[in-house]
């Protein structure tokens, strides 16, 4: 897609204006969203906003001698591409594929970089701390796009600068002092609250089209320290340890962060996607003789020593390539929950919506006694399960098998085993491949029910895959064609993905409809750090077709019988602030999260961002009646959580 054909982000991801604030006291003071206090250096007298200069000619015979600040210009593409050239500066730490170089001395305009990189997989002979003259091209390299198309997603990612296999590579001395690394935080350079780019629609990347304000644009904030060392102080975990060795931290113990959760992560908001969390990632570190794997580490975790690395992108994202390894103060001690709603009255009833991450009967025992010790000591033994992400009885085998009896009927197991009750389960098969998720494991949503307090499956018809559900209105004795059936299974909306399932419930003498979901994911939107601002979240719009035909289901429901009690329920892959939830919610469903304080509204931590994705959406007729609800984290927070979405319950009430 051509950045002429890209819209806009919706109103709920447009991004407010920054405020600059001046003051004359020697020299330019950075604005309250760049560096309050600020301490100053050699580079401190020019945050003002830059208007972009046009590409410099190439050609010349002779390298023309630039300094690295020259080089990079304030702006996310350097002007002199293609221009052979000769930079000097000190090596300030070693990949495998090249090495960083900074200038000894900086310029003083904060927003140009006095970073580079130079592509020398060949060149054994530099070691840290060398002060090197380097000869070479200047190029833009988009990381993990080296000749790749629009239709590829790391096209979407920014360039990043650097010397290209140089010409020579000179040592000009060695042991030089490293430079300063420039502190990120309150003491220093502090990055914008919540702006992430406000003056450019298109490509930022584009001269003509763009300004460039690193103090109050987060995207040229962090392009401003492109391959310099930076240092973040008492740093804390807003994430937990991924499996590339990524952790999301912020600063200064996250006390110029927006919005803390009560255990230590970052809550997204609208218009706020938290631009000071940063990613520590040990890419430069890892597989060192000398050095530790990452550690493990939940959020809330602290770190010992600043951590000190270079900044550099990767993967559409921002991030602090360490250069030593990552000390955490003692050990972990943030704590798994459990239920807080103690014990239901025989009138309650207690449904739990969970994310059970490519649940298989080929799991090993140990992952399946996990998920259930889950259900049975967290969640204690929920009268319904509304599971998402269960795979086929094969797992990730692509072998046409769609039917999942064993791989339920291994949880069910699993549950009486650790001392729960008996479940029933129901699901409809998809069709072989159609339903996205891991190829071969034909994902779908599923349900288990437990008769203990008196709650049962109803079970009628036999919907297949493609059968469509619909609703017999008959006033009181309203109620589904097909228990289970999927909701409009053939509609373009749930091409390729996960699609909803209507059940009905029976419960002291009453019937409660509920509808789980598994809505797209989002894959195909444009990364918050791209080179499009503001960035299209192209899913969006799929999301917000399924959440139509769920809601329209939801409106036949309710016409039929006005106190219908109806549930919708699931991971719906979007927050609730979402165009998708409201309007779920405008057919008259009340989101229970509402009921939370807004810095425990997260079941799902993706690169430090705590959020919202899995929700439980009642009808007037059963919210009316009231309800509790409660998220159990015990799963995101964690960097070995059994699934990488926590689970929710909300208790309902039938009197």
């Amino acid at each position: 897609m051509s950045p002429g054909t890209r819209k806009a982000a919706e109103d709920s991801r447009a991004l407010s204006a920054g405020v600059l604030v001046l003051s004359l006291v020697g020299w330019l003071v950075f604005s309250l969203s760049c560096s309050p206090p600020f301490q100053p250096d050699a580079r401190a007298d020019s945050c003002v906003s830059a208007r972009v200069d046009g590409s410099e000619d190439g050609g010349a015979a002779e390298p023309l001698v630039l300094s690295i600040a020259q080089i990079q210009g304030a702006a996310h593409r350097s002007r002199w591409v293609d221009r052979h050239v000769e930079v000097s500066g000190v090596v300030t730490a070693v990949a495998t594929d090249g090495f960083y170089i900074e200038a000894a001395v900086p310029d003083s305009d904060v927003a140009t970089s006095e970073g580079l990189f130079v592509v020398a997989p060949d060149e054994p002979r530099v070691q840290l701390r060398d002060r090197v003259t380097v000869v070479g091209p200047v190029a833009e390299a988009r990381p993990g796009c080296r000749d790749c198309g629009p239709d590829d997603a790391a096209f979407d990612s920014l360039s990043v600068t650097e010397i290209a296999t140089p010409n020579e590579v000179r040592v000009e001395a060695s042991g030089a002092t490293l430079p300063e690394p420039v502190v990120i935080g309150m003491a220093s350079r502090r990055p914008p609250a919540f702006r992430i780019d406000g003056d450019t629609v298109g490509d930022v990347e584009d001269a003509s089209s763009t300004s460039f304000d690193a103090c109050a644009d987060a995207i040229d904030f962090y392009e401003s320290l492109e391959h310099m060392l930076v240092q973040v102080d008492d740093a804390r975990a807003v994430g937990p340890t991924t499996g590339a060795g990524e952790i999301a931290v912020v600063g200064d113990a996250g006390r110029f962060a927006t919005e803390l959760t009560p255990r230590g992560g970052i809550i997204i908001r609208p218009n706020d996607s938290n631009p000071e969390r940063l990613l520590v990632d040990d890419a430069l570190v890892r597989g060192a003789p000398s050095a530790a794997p990452a550690p493990q580490v939940d959020v809330g975790a602290r770190f010992v020593e600043p951590i000190v690395g270079v900044m550099g992108y990767a993967l559409g994202s921002f991030r602090l390539f360490n250069t030593a390894p990552l000390t955490v103060e003692g050990p972990n001690d943030l704590r798994r929950e459990e239920l807080e709603l103690g014990e239901p009255r025989v009138e309650e009833l207690d449904v739990a919506t969970f994310n059970v991450e490519n649940l298989s009967a080929q799991d090993p025992e140990e992952r399946l006694a996990a998920l259930a010790k889950i259900v049975v000591r967290a969640l204690k033994s929920p009268d319904v399960l509304v599971l998402q992400e269960v795979q086929d009885d094969s797992g990730a085998a692509d072998d046409g098998v769609v039917t999942s009896e064993q791989t339920l009927t291994a949880l069910a197991r699993s549950i009486e085993v650790v001392g729960g009750p008996h479940y029933s389960f129901a699901d409809v098969a998809p069709l072989d491949g159609e339903d996205g998720g891991q190829p071969g494991g034909n994902i779908r949503v599923a349900f288990l029910v437990s008769s203990d307090r008196g709650a049962s499956l109803v079970l009628r018809g036999g919907a297949t895959a493609t059968t469509p559900n619909r609703v017999v209105a008959a006033g009181s004795t309203t109620h589904l064609l097909f228990s289970p059936g999927r909701i409009d299974p053939m509609n373009a909306a749930f091409a390729n993905s996960r699609k909803p399932l209507a059940c009905e419930i029976s419960f002291r003498g009453r019937t409660l409809v509920v509808i789980a979901n598994h809505f797209n994911s989002k894959g195909s939107d444009e990364p918050i750090y791209g080179r499009w601002q503001p960035p299209t979240f192209l899913s969006e719009a799929t999301r917000q077709a399924q959440a139509r035909v769920v809601a329209d289901f939801v409106a036949d429901l309710v016409a039929g019988e006005p106190g219908l009690p109806v549930l919708v329920a699931g991971d719906f892959n979007d927050s609730e602030f979402s165009r998708p939830l409201r309007t779920l919610e405008s057919a008259t469903l009340t989101n229970g999260i509402s009921s939370l304080a807004a810095s425990e509204r997260y079941t799902y931590v993706f690169e430090g961002n705590s959020q919202a994705l899995d929700h439980a959406l009642l009808s007037s007729g059963a919210a009316q009646r009231g309800f509790e609800y409660d998220i159990v984290h015990l799963n995101a927070e964690f960097h070995d959580g059994v699934s990488d979405h926590d689970p929710t319950v909300i208790r309902l009430r039938f009197e």
